[in-house]
């Protein structure tokens, strides 16, 4: 008799008898069920908790208070943590090498206290705000592997026009309109000249496109290979064989 009031002080009165209903093979699945979700809770709070950044390690931002959507991103609202553990998180999460990403852009939704700051916390930039040089066109490549560019930086793209041949400049300078990061593959749009965009689209069906940042002060011409279209008659067909950039 004491023990049932015991467990309805401790239970609430439904759940007592519901208890009582099961068997004991039922209350050992209701055991273990339990004990399982605790296990997974208490699994992702120890992925997800920040840890101190160790020596010659990289830095991942983390909030140091509750940041909520409208609020700008300031460097102070945040302190530097080693990489997650859990490794989605860590290709998601910003470092201290991509702060260009993040600077001057705003919060869409609430980032807490204690969590790293991702992209799908902030944003999406708006682009369209650099007008588009004359005689140029707004082209956008995804380059691999990323560096940090922002709007207005003059860069050089590199690639390959055929697959066993050495890098090289296909295209450059070439001002940057505006920089996507709101995708896991990141992009930049540039500012290039029909037949800049003609080799490029050939360098981009050998392999992936590289972009090097020029020095502000560096005006120079890009080294550019000399590269010449011509048509090959071909003796199967009766009308010639049409280069890539020319016109039928």
């Amino acid at each position: 008799m004491e023990s049932g009031n015991r467990e309805t002080k401790i239970l609430p009165r439904p759940l007592v008898h519901f208890w009582r209903k099961l068997g004991l093979r039922e209350r050992r699945k209701v055991i273990i069920g339990v004990l399982a979700v605790v296990l997974f809770s208490l699994g992702y709070l120890w992925l997800m908790e920040p840890l101190p950044v160790q020596g010659g390690s990289r830095g991942y931002l983390v909030a140091v208070r509750d940041l909520l959507p409208g609020e700008g991103v300031e460097f102070s609202d945040f302190t530097l943590a080693s990489a997650p553990r859990d490794l989605e998180l860590r290709s998601v999460a910003i470092s201290e090498d991509r702060l260009q990403e993040v600077n001057h852009r705003r919060f869409k939704k609430r980032l807490a206290r204690g969590e790293f700051l991702t992209l799908n916390h902030l944003e999406p930039i708006q682009s369209g705000r650099r007008q588009i040089p004359r005689g140029t066109r707004a082209y956008l490549i995804r380059p691999d592997p990323w560096i940090p560019v922002g709007e207005g930086d003059q860069v050089d793209v590199l690639g390959r026009l055929e697959a066993k041949e050495p890098l090289e400049v296909v295209a450059g300078p070439s001002e940057v309109l505006a920089v996507d990061t709101t995708e896991a593959q990141r992009g930049v749009v540039l500012a290039l000249r029909p037949d800049q965009i003609t080799w490029v689209e050939k360098a981009l069906r050998s392999g992936t496109l590289k972009v090097a940042v020029r020095s502000p002060q560096d005006r120079s011409a890009a080294k550019i290979r000399k590269r010449r279209i011509r048509k090959k008659p071909s003796a199967a067909l009766a009308a010639p064989v049409i280069s890539e950039g020319e016109d039928p």
